[in-house]
């Protein structure tokens, strides 16, 4: 925002222009009173009338110029932290999975704040004391009187704050909550109507809905006395100018051959007119504030990473170092103690009872969730801090969740950068789905529909895999990749790991299925967080033997 002060000068400056130009008129009531009333000189007055006409002709082109430059303000604004808020809402969502697109909507509402007349209102605060500074000068009286008026305003100003600023706070977090669960809903559809769960929902999503229509009633209702005492104080204040100037002039303290009384009228309405603008739009001023310091609060919560050295392509060598980690929204650490090693081109298989941190495991390997405590390292370097710019393309992933991209199919493999269709039919013949793309309507070209809803759930995990496999990566992590496939697709899977192993990519797979082990070098398992047992599946699975022989010797339930 600092960085825009030369526009925001400009505006401010071209907008005092415009309204120092707006008072010609009170020169020109004078100039009538005095040049050609009394000379009646028709001549005179119509110089004086083309002079206006010119002076009012600059003074909206001032102030066209200083929304044209607010307008050029808020969409730099805009521009210069769209890349950074898009990131940030990916960054939040990384941490919550509740979290939304807040810091989207906050850019937005500050830049149409920007070109909004409460904008035009604050550059008018100026005007406003060039009008008192002329009341002044006219009449000392008459200036505490209008300056008293101002005071009144401001005090009204203040009361709305107080007045609606809990109850709207709150309605927005209503209505957002609300326009959650509504696309939660929308999301799992599917289940809704399969077991008849939408009108539970809609009562819900109505219930918080309506509670933020209240709440906005209720900020309306307090702030309409307070809107309608501050139009009565601007409409009454010109008659009272002109009520006290008339009682200055009986009083022979103001020139009555001069036209005072009618200027320091139409000055107070002049000086009035910024604060009533805001007054009446408060709720704009308001929302504007708010998502400022929202705004603000979020990208201080999320700085940028400092720009560090670009590192080589990494070779797969991968180290655990005494991992302690939970979600980065907080809560107990899910993982603790967890430490192990894998040389390139190894296959570790993961397993453990459900809730044992396998899923937690994997977004720490891949570095999308921090460490509260150790590190995990790709060929010596913290993965988490790696420019994922950078390492991406060596990198393969596919989470429990299969979630494909409202695009292509081949754009999905290529993860829509310029694909590339020798690697994408690479990518596709490796894990077994090319000649089914191939044989949809479009191949390749074949629209996947939002999240991939146009595919069967097979057909998604393989898309999957061939993207996380898409430009030959050095290091690949697989979270419950043959959750979705058949006989055929885990078996194209394990022909696919053993080509992995065989590129020297180095894998790491969390699996409940023990077929996965025909293919694994190293076999870690988890029970609640902890490291149980790590090394190769036969050490594991002889060690698990021995314990539960140990157990049933003792008498003690395995």
């Amino acid at each position: 925002m600092r960085s825009l002060g030369p526009w925001l000068a400009k505006a401010e400056g071209l907008s005092l222009v415009a309204g120092l130009l707006s008072l010609a008129p009170l020169a020109f009531i004078m100039l009538v009173y005095d040049r050609v009333v009394t000379s009646r000189n028709a001549e005179t007055l119509v110089m004086l009338m083309l002079l206006m006409l010119l002076v009012y002709a600059v003074a909206e082109a001032c102030e066209w110029a200083a929304s044209e430059t607010l307008r050029e303000a808020g969409a730099l604004f805009d521009h210069r932290l769209a890349v950074r808020c898009f990131g940030l809402v990916y960054t939040q969502r990384l941490g919550s999975p509740a979290a939304g697109t807040r810091p989207l909507s906050d850019l937005h509402g500050i830049s149409n704040f920007m070109v909004s007349a409460q904008a035009a209102a604050l550059l008018q605060l100026p005007v406003a004391l060039v009008c008192l500074a002329l009341i002044a000068w006219l009449s000392p009286m008459l200036c505490a009187f209008a300056l008293g008026g101002m005071l009144l305003q401001s005090l009204l100003a203040y009361l709305n704050e107080r007045a609606t600023q809990a109850p709207l706070q709150e309605a927005n977090r209503l209505a957002s909550s609300a326009q959650r669960y509504a696309e939660e809903g929308l999301r799992t559809a599917e289940v809704v109507q399969a077991l008849g769960m939408g009108k539970g929902m809609r009562a819900r999503w109505a219930q918080g809905r309506m509670a933020a229509l209240a709440l906005q009633q209720q900020a309306c209702e307090a702030a309409g006395p307070i809107q309608a005492a501050a139009r009565w104080v601007a409409s009454n204040t010109m008659a009272l100018m002109m009520a006290l100037g008339a009682l200055l002039m009986i009083q022979g303290e103001l020139d009555r051959d001069r036209s005072g009384i009618f200027i320091a009228a139409l000055l107070s309405a002049k000086a009035m007119s910024p604060l009533l603008q805001l007054i009446t739009g408060w709720r704009n001023v308001v929302n504007a504030r708010d998502a400022f310091a929202r705004l603000t609060q979020a990208l201080q919560a999320h700085p940028l990473k400092e720009r560090t050295m670009s590192l080589s392509a990494p070779q797969g060598h991968l180290r655990v170092e005494a991992l302690v980690a939970g979600a980065p929204c907080g809560g107990a650490p899910i993982l603790r103690g967890v430490a192990f090693e894998l040389q390139p081109g190894q296959l570790l298989a993961v397993m453990g009872n459900s809730g044992a941190g396998k899923s937690t495991l994997a977004r720490l390997l891949i570095g999308l969730w921090p460490a509260i405590q150790g590190k995990v390292r790709l060929d010596g370097a913290d993965i988490h801090r790696w420019n994922k710019a950078e390492l991406g393309p060596f990198v393969g992933y596919v989470g429990q969740t299969v979630d494909l991209i409202e695009g292509s199919v081949a754009e999905n493999i290529a993860r829509f950068a310029d694909p590339d269709p020798a690697l994408v039919e690479a990518a596709a013949r490796a894990v077994g789905i090319h000649d089914t793309v191939t044989a949809l309507p479009q191949g390749y070209g074949t629209p996947v529909g939002p999240g991939g809803a146009f595919l069967s759930g097979g057909q998604r995990q393989r898309v999957a895999l061939a993207r996380a496999l898409y430009g030959h990566p050095r290091f690949v992590v697989l979270d419950e990749p043959n959750a979705s496939l058949d006989e055929a697709g885990d078996q194209a899977l394990l022909d696919t790991l053993r080509a992995l192993r065989q590129q020297g990519t180095t894998v790491v797979v969390v699996t409940h299925r023990p077929g996965i082990l025909q293919v694994a070098d190293r076999l870690l398992l988890l029970q609640d967080g902890v490291q149980q047992a790590f090394g190769t599946p036969q050490q594991v699975l002889a060690s698990i033997q021995k314990a539960l022989a140990a157990q049933q010797k003792a008498g003690s339930p395995a």
